[in-house]
């Protein structure tokens, strides 16, 4: 579990000669319960840990700061033009089976709008915003009433590779620190994304390019 840590050097006080440490369990909205789980996901990058688990690190770190949400990591197929989801630990089966095919269009539910207009775009209830009609059943049988959805941008060449979506259990806008922390969720996204796409050129270059 993440802890705040304060700490009061008074060595150097011939009064006092002492160094205090406050430490308690940490909120999980806290700025250093996220900065924790952000370097815990960069640790595992760099520890070398397949795509999946990674990504797997940054919906903990969603879900995490917002009890009421499950987190979903959408990929973007260009084969299909079509986004599907890559990793939702927690998230209704039957809420996944719905978002499998999901075409980017305008206004579109979800994930779905957001990697259109590539921008973040906040659905505070999903029962009687139009664009969820499709879905808004599907949805509401499993709890879900709110989703939040920001886009995936690679770092290599700005392209969109997918979404980051927060499906909530209760109604409500994103505040700024919700969009905050849905778009470092989003960043953090795309460096493992970014890496696999560069490994496998590198596999398939080495497979079919001439010595």
């Amino acid at each position: 579990a993440p802890f705040d840590v304060w700490s009061d050097n008074r060595l150097g006080d011939a009064d006092v000669q002492a160094r205090s440490f406050v430490v308690r369990l940490a909120e999980p909205q806290s700025e250093l319960a996220l900065l924790g789980d952000q370097m815990f996901v960069l640790n595992r990058l760099s520890a070398g840990e397949p795509l999946g688990e990674v990504l797997h690190r940054v919906t903990d770190l969603l879900e995490h700061r917002d009890p009421t949400a499950f987190a979903c990591i959408m990929e973007y197929d260009p084969l299909d033009e079509a986004l599907h989801p890559l990793i939702a630990p927690h998230l209704p089966v039957p809420v996944i089976g719905s978002l499998i095919g999901l075409r980017p269009v305008a206004g579109g539910p979800a994930g779905a709008g957001s990697f259109h207009a590539n921008v973040g775009q906040y659905c505070p209830d999903v029962a009687t915003d139009p664009a969820y009609s499709g879905l808004a059943t599907t949805l509401l049988a499993n709890g879900i009433r709110s989703c939040w959805s920001m886009p995936i941008r690679s770092f290599t060449d700005g392209t969109s590779l997918g979404t980051v979506d927060v499906f909530r259990t209760v109604a409500g806008h994103a505040g700024d620190a919700d969009s905050r922390v849905l778009s470092l969720a989003s960043r953090l996204a795309a460096i493992p994304i970014d890496q696999d796409a560069r490994e496998r050129d590198l596999r398939h270059q080495a497979m079919h390019d001439p010595l």
